[in-house]
């Protein structure tokens, strides 16, 4: 018997393009190619938020 798992896809929420697809749980701060804006995306088996990050932090980016 196989587990059927369920693709999610993320679209921008300023401009509607799509950002990601995503089976299972992920956390990730993508900047989208067309708006420029920073996207925060979280996924789990229940469900996702996605918000735009105004607060300039990127996962990966130094500060200073």
């Amino acid at each position: 018997m196989t587990q059927e798992r369920m693709k999610k896809y993320v679209n921008c929420p300023v401009c509607g393009k799509l950002l990601m697809k995503c089976i299972g749980q992920c956390n990730v701060d993508i900047i989208c190619s067309k708006c420029n804006s920073n996207i925060a995306v979280f996924v789990d088996e229940e469900g996702f938020r996605i918000q735009e990050n105004r607060n300039g932090n990127v996962i990966g980016k130094k500060a200073g």
